[in-house]
């Protein structure tokens, strides 16, 4: 007989991703998330956004993460990127 196939979820986990484009202490991000219904971004400055594509102006130059968390039907992701700013 043949084997009986096992169920799997037909809902992938999405999957984070984001560009970033840095201008002076501003920057701007282009989310490349696939499959996700919500984002939460941290500036790493105490700050946050909930917006799918937003910008930040930072208070004083130098290093920081940026991460994004995102949530969909299949779960959660997340990425972190580190940007210098004001340079």
């Amino acid at each position: 007989p043949a084997p009986t196939p096992v169920p799997t979820s037909a809902v992938k986990p999405p999957v984070a991703a984001f560009d970033v484009t840095v201008r002076g202490l501003t920057v701007t991000l282009s989310n490349r998330t696939k499959g996700a219904t919500s984002w939460t971004w941290t500036f790493d400055d105490g700050s946050g956004s909930s917006a799918r594509n937003p910008s930040h102006t930072y208070a004083a130059g130098g290093s920081y993460t940026i991460r994004l968390v995102v949530i969909g039907d299949g779960g959660t992701d997340s990425v972190s990127r580190t940007v210098t700013v004001g340079g």
